[in-house]
């Protein structure tokens, strides 16, 4: 069968049938596409990679339950949906280093290590009260620098599980110390 001359409804019909050759025609025909949306956004040939992957592997695992009409925009929305998601995170974490850099210039020295003590004794309260797991995996990615992979094999538990919980945990932290997403 020459899967390159499949309709995209045909070789959908196939992934749902378990069959990875049609798999392999999809991610074929449309990586390269979708790793041009990634990296036109963000400028970075690492992590465009790795959310094209994400998307491709969770396109992959959820093959048979999942329902598509057009295989091609929707693997485009899940892509600039993963990109606009890790803008967000970016935004959050310059936003907040902006405002440590900022008080560092605009207090006096006691005044800033006041504000300094408060923010981290009040970032220590918020993780703390963090569910365990989620405690647990934010730990190991911010204070160990474990990747999420190595974070999901210590843990035995999903990568995607991971990647999860450490989005809640930022949002925890963000609402909690109302910092808002530009």
């Amino acid at each position: 069968m020459h899967y390159n001359l499949l309709s995209d409804t045909e070789l959908r019909s196939l992934l749902k049938a378990d069959d990875e050759k049609a798999f392999e025609e999809i991610y074929q025909r449309y990586w390269q596409k979708l790793y041009q949306s990634a990296w036109k956004r963000l400028k970075d040939h690492e992590l465009s990679k790795d959310i094209v992957q994400d998307v491709f592997v969770y396109f992959w695992t959820r093959r048979t339950t999942l329902t598509i009409d057009n295989i091609e925009a929707w693997l485009k929305t899940a892509v600039k949906y993963q990109v606009y998601k890790r803008i967000a995170q970016n935004n959050t974490m310059e936003s907040m280093e902006i405002s440590w850099k900022q008080s560092d210039v605009s207090y006096e020295q006691a005044d800033n290590l006041v504000r300094t003590n408060e923010l981290n004794s009040a970032l220590h309260n918020i993780i703390e009260n963090l569910p365990a797991k989620r405690q647990a995996i934010f730990r190991l990615r911010y204070s160990e620098n474990l990747s999420t992979i190595d974070i999901a094999e210590k843990l035995e538990v999903s990568r995607k599980t991971v990647q999860n919980q450490l989005t809640r945990a930022i949002k925890n932290i963000q609402e909690s110390l109302s910092i808002k997403s530009r």
